[in-house]
């Protein structure tokens, strides 16, 4: 066409180059003539646009031949109008739904919009008001509050915008019509994000408050939870403290101590020293056993046996042949399980103190020690006068024994998940004649002593 200006056949319309445009890197640098400028023709032909002698251009298409005269070409410069049409949101379904805001093109830079916080995702509809090819209008948009700078020119009339946090917003569009002149004036849409309930200030003080109150509570709490427990531990090292102090006086018996001296005294004025020598050194291995460890409540089943055994073999040499008595340990025992001092040889004393010193013909002691139903089961039996009889002839006596293996079960048993039991029965004959007792203790398997150790 000149020195600056190239002219281009197309398909459906022609495009005029600006070179002087393109080299500057202008995005206004060329300019496309269709049926909305007067084109009306199709499929230009090769080579088939020719200048005749007044500067008019005649452009060959199938069919036709088109005049273009270049001094009528002159640019639309009435700025075009920009203006939204639509806002619509994203439904639970995702699908887009109208808010049906009345008169959006006269609310410009006017009222505000209040939007629910559950339609944060919006798409602006929007379009361009020019008298000359609106077709051909291209959009610059921004949204204030997020967004500091213009969007690319882009002829798209809707744009989305996702996950909106609660707060203020001013949606700006302007328009450039197809000579690249702006809109005068800049459209401005505000709206406003409601805030959800648990995003308000009141909201979020009031969680505030209630998490300090809370923190303080759970802090009190746990204080006064730490001196509970330290308190129960004091309190429960004290009771354990106890029981071992009365672990080791009820292993000195001074009537046991008393009997068995006195009666090796009178082996050794018989004259009968190697008698008298063989209990003397049984006394001393009960003794060694005794004082061996006073630091611990508990000893192995075999060191149980062991030292009831020593026990009952320095009772006979007082009741002689008016006490019988056997051990039977199942093999299916694990004589290396701990169980408190004195289990066994308490309920073996306490049979022949109150059942078989007061039977003239004197009684018969069975320990059965047994693995049954995940628990290990010792039963004393005697066949003495029984407890009832035993109470209206008894002497008396400190009872430390029963009391302290008690004390120690009791004890035992709010450490452990199980419980350990110790269960009497008074035997009866036929007659229903008092005719023994019989003492049942029974522990589980997944019971320990060990917290009881000093």
């Amino acid at each position: 066409m000149d020195s600056s200006r190239i002219m281009v056949g197309r398909m459906t319309d022609i495009c005029i180059i600006n070179t002087d445009k393109f080299y500057r890197n202008d995005p206004d640098y060329f300019r496309i003539y269709d049926k909305s400028n007067g084109f009306t023709g199709s499929e230009c032909l090769d080579n088939g646009i020719i200048r005749d002698q007044k500067g008019r251009f005649w452009i060959l298409t199938s069919g036709k031949a088109i005049i273009l005269d270049p001094r009528r070409l002159r640019p639309n410069m009435n700025p075009p109008v920009a203006m939204v049409t639509d806002i619509e949101y994203e439904t639970d379904s995702l699908a887009w739904k109208s808010l049906r805001i009345p008169d959006l093109f006269y609310n410009r830079q006017g009222k505000e919009i209040r939007i629910k916080n559950k339609q944060k995702n919006l798409k602006f509809r929007f379009t361009g008001l020019s008298a000359t090819n609106p077709e051909k209008i291209e959009f610059q948009h921004r949204l204030v509050g997020i967004e500091n700078i213009w969007s690319d020119r882009d002829p798209e009339r809707e744009v989305e915008y996702k996950n909106l946090k609660p707060g203020n917003y001013v949606f700006q569009l302007k328009a450039i019509n197809a000579d690249g002149v702006e809109s005068k004036e800049v459209y401005g849409l505000n709206f406003v994000i409601v805030p959800g309930f648990y995003q308000t200030w009141f909201f979020r003080i009031t969680v505030t408050f209630l998490s300090a109150l809370f923190l303080m509570v759970a802090t009190w709490w746990y204080t006064r939870f730490n001196i509970r427990k330290k308190q129960e531990q004091l309190r429960m090292r004290n009771e354990l403290w106890r029981l071992q102090m009365n672990s080791v006086i009820r292993q000195f018996d001074p009537h046991f101590m008393f009997n068995v001296v006195s009666s090796v005294g009178s082996l050794v004025m018989k004259g009968e020293k190697e008698t008298s020598y063989n209990y003397i050194v049984k006394l001393s291995g009960l003794l060694r056993t005794m004082l061996a460890d006073n630091t611990t409540l508990v000893r192995t089943v075999a060191e149980e046996i062991d030292f009831v055994k020593r026990y009952c073999e320095l009772q006979k040499l007082r009741f002689r042949d008016r006490l019988r008595y056997t051990i039977d340990v199942n093999q299916n025992v694990n004589l290396q399980r701990l169980i408190p001092k004195m289990t066994i040889q308490t309920f073996v004393e306490n049979s022949i103190k109150h059942g078989i010193e007061n039977k003239i013909e004197g009684g018969f002691i069975k320990v059965k020690i047994n693995e049954i139903n995940n628990s290990l089961e010792i039963i004393v039996i005697d066949d003495g006068v029984g407890r009832e009889k035993a109470e209206s002839i008894s002497k008396g006596g400190s009872g430390y024994g029963l009391k302290t293996i008690k004390s120690i079960f009791d004890f035992t048993n709010r450490m452990n998940r199980t419980r350990a039991n110790i269960d009497v029965i008074d035997l009866k004959d036929e007659r229903d004649i008092a005719c023994g007792t019989e003492i049942r203790i029974s522990i589980p398997d997944d019971y320990v002593f060990e917290s009881v150790q000093a």
